[in-house]
């Protein structure tokens, strides 16, 4: 059958029982196989699910990218027509009262419109 065994009666018939129960497991080696199998479907079925989430998750970026680049172009629009308001003002301010200058009447009505934050950003692009 195998090897020859040198050792005690107690260690050989340990070693013929564990040969023994090696031999029985051996279709369930079948077993395993459809079980890796099985547990590569799971795997597919997992990377399939992330797979599936993560365009999700990318899709929803794109559409809160849009929606920011939209409310972007909103408020772009909104500061031209109000820098354009401001210049007219300006320029109303300044040929009623000829101690007015334009450039600083337009520099009051842009720090009166948008606050003092950014207010050299709005002179820049008025000057533009």
């Amino acid at each position: 059958p195998g090897p020859r065994f040198a050792g005690s009666d107690v260690q050989r018939q340990h070693v013929e029982a564990t040969r023994r129960a090696a031999a029985k497991e051996q279709p369930a080696a079948v077993g395993m196989d459809v079980a890796i199998q099985s547990d590569h479907l799971g795997l597919n079925a997992l990377k399939e699910r992330k797979a599936r989430e993560e365009e999700e998750r990318r899709a929803k970026r794109e559409a809160a990218r849009a929606k920011r680049h939209d409310e972007v172009s909103k408020r772009d629009i909104e500061e031209e027509a109000a820098i354009a308001e401001c210049e007219q003002q300006a320029k109303e301010d300044s040929e009623h009262d000829s101690s007015i200058k334009y450039e600083a009447a337009l520099i009051v009505r842009l720090a009166m419109k948008f606050g003092s934050q950014g207010i050299w950003m709005k002179i820049a692009e008025a000057r533009a």
